[in-house]
């Protein structure tokens, strides 16, 4: 028989020594939808079953193999599994909203400390909220895209602050790459941000080329519109 797709992830898991909620971390989704896979109740759409591919570091050969497991149709309908939900915030995209605007103020003020703990304890529903606004095809893409991208943002000092730097950046650049394969209509003041954001994310991971790059992409943003003051910061 061949392998399933929890028989695949538990064996990768087990050789790299990764736990469930280190895989949920390198992925970039919630610990809930790694135990729904594993467990055999939810399959992963085919990006994020790319994902797993290369956290899992399946070899070139057996790419396609683990791929065929993955997107296999389930053994039992959806609706009789017994698998909670990731805790998705009732309003997502008001969640993501006021994420963006109360992060990037109090991140950087007297309340900073108690704002990375509510943050870490609020991190599924987080990572819920911005894999519901990251939907392939989803309606309305290009709101949804644009708040995912000013809450990762904001949110990069708890990103840092966490020591999470890799999984930030993973979600700015996943929002980019979707805003640019599908040419979304996004505020350029928007991405201007997301892209410092990253760059710095990258720089702090030590990923100098890509921090580089991310930079680069910015200041030729924030020249394209005249933003003197992203430039400075972007440089900063």
């Amino acid at each position: 028989d061949q392998p399933s797709l929890s028989d695949w992830m538990r064996r990768q898991r087990a050789l790299r020594d990764l736990t469930q909620e280190a895989l949920a971390e390198q992925v970039g989704c919630a610990l809930q939808t790694i135990r729904a896979f594993e467990n055999g109740w939810r399959r992963p759409s085919r990006p994020l079953a790319e994902r797993l591919a290369a956290v899992l570091a399946i070899p070139q050969e057996e790419r396609e193999a683990f791929l065929r497991a993955a997107r296999a149709p389930l053994a039992r309908p959806a609706a009789a599994a017994p698998t909670p939900e990731p805790q998705l915030p009732e309003d997502p995209a008001a969640y993501l909203a006021r994420l963006a605007a109360e992060a990037q103020v109090e991140l950087f003020g007297p309340e900073q400390q108690r704002w990375l703990e509510r943050l870490e304890a609020e991190l599924d529903a987080i990572r819920a909220a911005l894999e519901w606004a990251l939907a392939e095809d989803a309606p309305d893409q290009a709101g949804r895209v644009a708040l995912a991208l000013a809450a990762s943002s904001a949110a990069d000092r708890f990103w840092y602050g966490r020591g999470r730097q890799a999984e930030g950046l993973r979600w700015l650049e996943r929002a980019l790459d979707l805003a640019d394969r599908k040419a979304l209509a996004i505020e350029p003041v928007t991405v201007v941000a997301a892209l410092r954001s990253a760059g710095w994310l990258a720089k702090l991971s030590g990923e100098r080329p890509r921090a580089m790059a991310l930079i680069h992409r910015c200041l030729a943003l924030c020249r394209e519109i005249g933003d003197r003051l992203g430039m400075s910061d972007a440089l900063d």
